[in-house]
Protein backbone atom coordinates (compact mmCIF):
# COMPACT_ATOMS: atom_id res chain seq x y z
CA UNK A 1 0.00 0.00 0.00
CA UNK A 2 1.31 3.74 -0.92
CA UNK A 3 2.55 5.68 1.73
CA UNK A 4 2.83 9.43 2.16
CA UNK A 5 4.39 11.26 4.76
CA UNK A 6 2.51 15.08 5.22
CA UNK A 7 4.70 17.13 7.53
CA UNK A 8 1.96 18.28 10.32
CA UNK A 9 2.47 21.78 12.52
CA UNK A 10 2.98 20.58 15.99
CA UNK A 11 0.00 20.54 18.97
CA UNK A 12 0.36 24.15 20.59
CA UNK A 13 0.81 24.09 24.39
CA UNK A 14 1.30 27.74 25.50
CA UNK A 15 2.35 31.34 25.14
CA UNK A 16 4.36 32.84 28.35
CA UNK A 17 5.78 36.36 27.44
CA UNK A 18 5.83 36.59 24.00
CA UNK A 19 7.16 33.06 23.54
CA UNK A 20 5.19 30.71 22.14
CA UNK A 21 5.61 26.48 23.01
CA UNK A 22 4.92 23.33 21.42
CA UNK A 23 4.47 19.86 22.05
CA UNK A 24 7.72 17.50 20.72
CA UNK A 25 7.20 13.94 18.91
CA UNK A 26 9.14 10.73 18.99
CA UNK A 27 10.63 9.69 15.42
CA UNK A 28 7.92 12.45 13.84
CA UNK A 29 4.82 10.74 14.69
CA UNK A 30 1.98 12.62 15.62
CA UNK A 31 0.44 9.64 17.63
CA UNK A 32 4.10 9.53 19.73
CA UNK A 33 3.59 12.99 21.70
CA UNK A 34 6.67 13.45 24.28
CA UNK A 35 4.66 14.54 27.73
CA UNK A 36 7.54 15.98 29.09
CA UNK A 37 9.39 17.54 26.10
CA UNK A 38 8.98 20.74 24.61
CA UNK A 39 9.98 23.20 21.64
CA UNK A 40 10.29 27.16 20.65
CA UNK A 41 10.58 25.95 17.41
CA UNK A 42 7.85 24.25 15.39
CA UNK A 43 9.94 23.65 12.48
CA UNK A 44 11.58 20.79 14.54
CA UNK A 45 9.38 18.96 16.43
CA UNK A 46 11.06 15.34 16.02
CA UNK A 47 12.47 14.06 19.25
CA UNK A 48 13.89 16.85 20.62
CA UNK A 49 17.12 15.80 21.47
CA UNK A 50 18.81 17.42 18.06
CA UNK A 51 16.95 20.88 18.53
CA UNK A 52 18.82 23.21 20.69
CA UNK A 53 15.48 24.74 21.22
CA UNK A 54 13.50 22.01 22.30
CA UNK A 55 13.84 20.75 26.26
CA UNK A 56 12.80 18.67 28.81
CA UNK A 57 10.89 20.25 31.73
CA UNK A 58 13.18 18.16 34.13
CA UNK A 59 16.36 19.57 33.37
CA UNK A 60 15.47 22.53 34.22
CA UNK A 61 17.11 24.17 36.47
CA UNK A 62 14.19 26.20 38.85
CA UNK A 63 13.90 26.51 42.61
CA UNK A 64 10.60 25.66 42.96
CA UNK A 65 9.19 22.74 40.84
CA UNK A 66 6.09 22.43 41.98
CA UNK A 67 3.04 22.63 39.48
CA UNK A 68 2.15 21.09 36.63
CA UNK A 69 4.39 21.30 32.74
CA UNK A 70 2.78 24.26 31.75
CA UNK A 71 3.25 26.06 35.06
CA UNK A 72 7.17 25.10 35.32
CA UNK A 73 7.90 26.17 31.07
CA UNK A 74 6.28 29.77 32.75
CA UNK A 75 8.28 29.66 35.27
CA UNK A 76 11.67 28.70 33.17
CA UNK A 77 10.65 31.52 30.46
CA UNK A 78 10.44 33.92 33.38
CA UNK A 79 14.01 32.54 34.47
CA UNK A 80 15.30 33.40 31.08
CA UNK A 81 16.09 29.03 30.71
CA UNK A 82 14.01 28.70 27.51
CA UNK A 83 15.86 29.33 23.75
CA UNK A 84 14.07 31.02 21.42
CA UNK A 85 14.95 30.96 17.29
CA UNK A 86 16.03 34.29 16.24
CA UNK A 87 13.21 34.95 13.89
CA UNK A 88 11.06 33.69 16.61
CA UNK A 89 11.92 35.72 19.32
CA UNK A 90 9.91 38.83 20.45
CA UNK A 91 11.57 42.03 21.28
CA UNK A 92 11.20 43.25 24.58
CA UNK A 93 8.61 46.07 25.64
CA UNK A 94 10.57 49.26 26.62
CA UNK A 95 8.33 51.76 28.53
CA UNK A 96 7.44 54.55 26.83
CA UNK A 97 9.46 57.67 27.65
CA UNK A 98 8.65 61.17 27.27
CA UNK A 99 11.26 64.01 27.03
CA UNK A 100 10.09 66.76 28.72
CA UNK A 101 12.61 69.06 27.43
CA UNK A 102 11.02 69.39 24.23
CA UNK A 103 7.41 69.72 25.08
Amino acid sequence: MPYAKVWQEPEFVLEHAGIKVYAVYEDEDVEQQLSRWFTTDPREHSGGMDSPFAFPIFELKLQNFSGGAKAIIRRAIDAGLIRVPEDLAVAPTQPATIDHHSV
